[in-house]
């Protein structure tokens, strides 16, 4: 019985989850071979080339399958104008996409990319929904917070100081639309799409989540050293203050 594109694809995710990172990308590359328009394997294979360090590839193959979602989103005209998983998942390729970028030290690419993926993100009435019926914003969508946060750190890079704040702020500010703070898995290179279909966390103390938030905490933390590098020590002290009554631990 014949594997299939989807079967070889199936074959490279395991093998992706046991770090077999070159067997995995000769799977999703057979199933490429077989549908060249298949846009997972072209995702699972720069997830791939992320772990082995290989960066250029990594852009290569997020871009291709950012190329082939933006297609099916174009074709898909009876949700336009609409948030759909469609956009939830261009905006986790945009998002592996910078981060890749990052490794490269291309960081004006970087933020295009982040800005790519916020831009996506459904508006705060959506939002709101979403949690109300679910329980989870990030039941299937990234965390825009983090990516906020990522675009700010990327933007110090660069020595631009005042838009890293404002994203900072905005991070902050995002956090503040979920109803509660949920805690996130850690994502060393980027969000999967199979995590997309998971609730990353459950909050088992809901009152110790108001008090401690790592993620917050960390927002906070670089809000206040792009204050500092501003000479604004007052906000900067502000800001550190706060990150650390949020667990911050340096």
């Amino acid at each position: 019985m014949a594997i299939g594109f989807k079967g070889y694809n199936k074959r490279g995710e395991d093998c992706l989850k046991s770090n077999k990172y070159e067997q995995a990308i000769e799977y999703f590359n057979k199933s490429i071979n077989l549908n060249s328009n298949y846009e997972v394997a072209y995702f699972n294979l720069g997830k791939a080339h992320c772990h082995l360090e290989q960066y250029d590839l990594a852009v290569e193959y997020f871009s291709k399958f950012i190329e082939l979602l933006q297609k099916k989103k174009a074709d898909d005209y009876k949700n336009r104008g609409t948030y759909t998983n469609l956009d939830s998942n261009l905006a986790v390729a945009y998002i592996n996409r910078g981060i890749a970028h990052k490794f490269l030290r291309q960081y004006e690419h970087e933020i295009e990319d982040y800005t790519e993926a916020l831009n996506l993100k459904p508006n705060e009435d959506w939002i709101r929904k979403f949690y109300k019926k679910f329980g989870s914003f990030y039941k299937i969508n990234p965390d825009y917070a983090k990516v906020y946060n990522k675009r700010g750190i990327a933007y110090e890079k660069l020595g631009q100081y005042e838009q890293a704040i404002q994203d900072y702020t905005e991070a902050i500010n995002f956090n503040s639309i979920i109803p509660a703070p949920e805690i996130h898995l850690a994502h060393s290179v980027g969000v999967s799409l199979d995590q997309l279909k998971q609730i990353e966390g459950t909050i088992q103390d809901f009152n110790k989540a108001f008090q401690i938030n790592p993620d917050l905490a960390v927002i906070y933390n670089n809000r206040g050293n792009a204050y500092k590098n501003l000479g604004d020590e007052a906000k900067a002290q502000a800001d550190f203050t706060q990150a650390k009554e949020l667990g911050y631990g340096g």
